[in-house]
């Protein structure tokens, strides 16, 4: 029996260990990126890759992120209120998302989130063709890189603009990503503000932050972007923007196996020493 014991022990440690190296490796995860302005439908956006972690202040303990290309695809919405199409010829929003990547630092350790994870893409603000046929929309860039002073846009910051030649002029602020709570205004016809807000979270398969970078760990960041525009003759009407990133880390095939074989082994040893 202490033999079994012994035996038993090295077998869970070797499992442990092999496993616990492989979560200084990167990890894979199956995303969902949501876009949400104003009442309109969500662009909605899935995807997986690799995450590169940062397991430097412990074991499963998520600091810093890296992802690359982590989002791509089309999406459209159509637009009914009757005061954007008939006013403006608005008539659907497409938004198509082509890459990007970058690092967010400090997601569970408790500090402020410093994060260059840009976004790359494009908004097409269809005019009169709910197809966005080429011709027929308004382009804005979700990615705009600045030489000589700091990048902006979704996910990272600062003024995103297009049009205000006489014609419709759409303006976005943008926020960095976060962990915390992202909020953003609409100005409603009667002149009202109606907040919209969502929050982010990170944990562990425990539910705890200590333990996020571990398989089944989940994090999702929000961030709010607050929309301008000159929809309504004489006035600049405020639009809510609302974007969520969700990751959720998943087991590689290869640490299932070597569970598996672990345990596979223990059940074999048992049932010999049975017999014995």
């Amino acid at each position: 029996m202490k033999r079994l014991l012994v035996l038993t022990s090295l077998i869970l440690a070797g499992v442990l260990a092999v496993a616990s190296a492989a979560q200084a490796a990167p990890l894979k995860w199956h995303g969902t990126a949501i876009s949400r302005v104003g009442t309109l439908p969500g662009l909605n956006f899935f995807n997986s890759g690799i995450a590169t972690i940062n397991n430097s202040t412990g074991y499963g303990h998520l600091n810093v992120l890296y992802l690359s290309d982590p989002f791509s695809g089309t999406t459209l919405v159509p637009v009914t209120d009757p005061e954007v199409t008939q006013a403006n010829g608005i008539v659907a929003i497409q938004a198509t998302l082509s890459g990007g990547g970058g690092t967010v630092s400090e997601i569970s350790g408790g500090g402020p989130i410093a994060s260059t994870l840009q976004t790359e893409g494009l908004i097409k603000v269809c005019l009169y063709d709910p197809n966005c046929n080429p011709g027929g929309f308004l382009p804005l860039s979700l990615y705009q890189h600045a030489t000589g002073s700091a990048s902006k846009g979704l996910g990272i910051g600062g003024l995103l603009s297009i049009g205000g030649f006489g014609g419709i002029r759409i303006s976005i602020i943008n926020n960095p990503w976060t962990l915390g709570n992202a909020a953003a205004v609409d100005q409603t016809d009667g002149g009202n503000f109606v907040n919209y807000t969502t929050n982010g979270y990170a944990h562990g398969p425990a539910s705890l932050t200590s333990s996020t970078g571990k398989p089944s760990g989940v994090v999702q960041f929000v961030t709010p972007s607050q929309i301008t525009t000159n929809l309504t003759a004489g006035s600049s009407e405020l639009l809510s923007g609302l974007s969520i990133m969700r990751l959720h880390f998943i087991p590689e095939p290869g640490m299932l196996l070597l569970l598996g074989s672990g345990v596979a082994g223990l059940v074999l040893i048992g049932r010999s020493r049975l017999k014995k």
